[in-house]
């Protein structure tokens, strides 16, 4: 049973500079636009939407770093992930599956569906070029709160579902560098992962345990993302639809 993950890899990519719209602009971490004065300015809850909508952990922020942030909150600001998600807020298709996740590579987001439903949905960071998320159809195996990687024992991952018993590809909770950088598996940010670990079922096997009784979860990746291109959400300040998936694309 392999779990398997690696550390950031910066990815220089180049930034889009074109008119604004009235929803989203991009701001720039710099001597006089400091991440502090951001994070003053808007206050705790509305910045840890500003980096989720990022992609990315506090930590990885730094000079020079740029970040797109709504011009306005909604009141109900506990809600806006799941209204701001790209992914398809009713797929009728589902409508007699009780859970189904559905991951986007070329938008980097998760979205759980309860009979095709969307109730929750998430920033997340798939595979890096060299060891890409493969796409297809997964379902949830084995959960654990708490794993070591096979491959490095540093690697402590918090709130997995494995969805490849024999590669180790898994969801769980690991840093968001504001790119796609796994060894494969679905990082989230801890609160999503927890989420995903509550919400999935995992598989029912035989007594001796060579046998799959009920499947999980199924969960569907899709998609590509643009390596070496400006990340998506850059497009954002310019076009607010830029990320929206069509159902054809989820079709």
């Amino acid at each position: 049973n392999q779990v398997i993950d690696t550390v950031a890899e910066p990815v220089p990519e180049p930034v889009i500079i074109a008119p604004e719209t009235n929803e989203y602009y991009l701001y720039t971490i710099s001597d006089t636009n400091t991440l502090a004065s951001l994070k003053k300015e808007l206050g705790a809850e509305k910045f840890a939407i500003v980096l989720a909508l990022n992609h990315v952990d506090y930590k990885f922020v730094g000079k020079d770093t740029k970040l797109v942030v709504p011009k306005k909150f909604p009141d109900n600001i506990q809600n806006f992930l799941l209204d701001y998600s790209p992914l398809p807020k009713n797929l009728p298709q589902l409508s007699g599956v009780p859970k189904f996740i559905l991951i986007s590579q070329k938008v980097q987001y998760i979205g759980a569906y309860e009979n095709g439903i969307l109730v929750y949905s998430a920033p997340v960071s798939t595979g890096k070029k060299s060891t890409q998320t493969p796409n297809g159809l997964f379902t949830a195996n084995w959960k654990a709160k708490r794993t070591i990687s096979t491959v490095d024992s540093s690697w402590i991952l918090p709130w997995a579902v494995n969805l490849d018993n024999f590669e180790g590809i898994s969801m769980h909770q690991y840093e968001l560098p504001g790119y796609p950088a796994s060894h494969s598996c679905i990082r989230m940010r801890e609160i999503d992962a927890k989420w995903i670990y509550d919400f999935t079922n995992q598989w029912q096997l035989t007594p001796d345990g060579k046998s799959i009784l009920t499947h999980g979860t199924p969960v569907v990746i899709f998609g590509n993302y643009e390596y070496g291109k400006t990340r998506p959400w850059f497009n954002l300040p310019t076009d607010p639809d830029y990320l929206n998936i069509t159902d054809t694309e989820v079709n």
